[in-house]
């Protein structure tokens, strides 16, 4: 969160749940406030709610589907980063870079990656 409101202005947060928006919406504005800055933020569609669900039944491509799915509507509404928090978003981590043949986002995504690698560790996901 401190990077992301440090340099930039306009942030894309994908959620899998509603509970978690006002705790990362008061932590966004609350670091903004700090420094002066105004935020614009632009939390994910309800749809991608379902996301967590299809994760925790274990049906990844599904939730990585629906992840990068929302990730394509945020950048075409101009963010200028999007902010992906939880472990599923983590292990999204190698769909996510800019390489052939993957999803290419043009506004940076930040990963919780070191959660992402502890979860496939614990899970012997490869």
């Amino acid at each position: 969160m401190d990077e992301a409101v440090a340099n930039y202005s306009r942030i894309g947060v994908i959620n899998t749940t509603p509970y978690s928006v006002p705790y990362i919406r008061e932590g966004l504005v609350t670091r903004a406030e700090k420094q002066g800055k105004k935020l614009e933020l632009l939390f994910s569609e309800k749809e991608t709610e379902r996301a967590l669900d299809l994760f925790n039944a274990g049906d990844f491509d599904a939730h990585d589907d629906r992840v990068l799915q929302q990730m394509r509507c945020m950048e075409r509404a101009g963010v200028d980063c999007i902010l992906m928090g939880q472990i599923p978003f983590a292990m999204m981590e190698k769909k996510t870079r800019r390489s052939p043949g993957l999803y290419r986002c043009s506004v940076p995504a930040r990963l919780r990656s070191g959660m992402g690698r502890h979860f496939y560790n614990e899970k012997g996901i490869t």
